[in-house]
């Protein structure tokens, strides 16, 4: 199962700064790893929406924040920087 709206992250963020404020649901997960109790989900939202800050803060766009897609059958992300990420983990493997 393939979902986004979660703000999941490549680089640690201050949260705070783009105004979340509620539990960091991948803490404790790989950012390229599948989760889930089967390992059979993985989230491709990776933050996108904060861009904001970057270009507020006139740094890098795409640094922390991204806009990515699940490539599929191969489990690979591909990022709108044009770089790619195999993912980890499907299935627990």
């Amino acid at each position: 199962m393939v979902v986004g709206h979660y703000w999941r992250r490549v680089h640690k963020i201050d949260r705070a700064a783009v105004g979340k404020g509620d539990p960091d649901l991948f803490e404790n997960t790989h950012p390229f790893a599948w989760h889930g109790q089967r390992g059979n989900v993985f989230c491709v939202d990776f933050s996108v929406g904060g861009r904001w800050v970057e270009r507020k803060a006139a740094t890098p766009l795409g640094r922390d924040f991204k806009l990515a897609a699940l490539r599929w059958p191969e489990r690979v992300l591909q990022f709108d920087d044009g770089s790619m990420q195999t993912t980890e983990n499907f299935g627990g493997m």
